[in-house]
């Protein structure tokens, strides 16, 4: 835990984890997103 609040302290690490989480919940999002789409398509025909 200590090493966690070491790494808060330090502005460069946490906007990096940050923009690493970010893009990692757009990615999943979107292929969730796909996927529901998918389903929907071939639930259709």
């Amino acid at each position: 835990m200590k090493e966690f609040v070491e790494l808060m302290k330090d502005r460069e690490a946490r906007n990096r984890i940050i923009r690493h989480v970010l893009l990692w919940s757009i990615i999943g999002i979107g292929g969730l997103l796909a996927f529901w789409v998918f389903v929907f398509v071939m639930f259709l025909r």
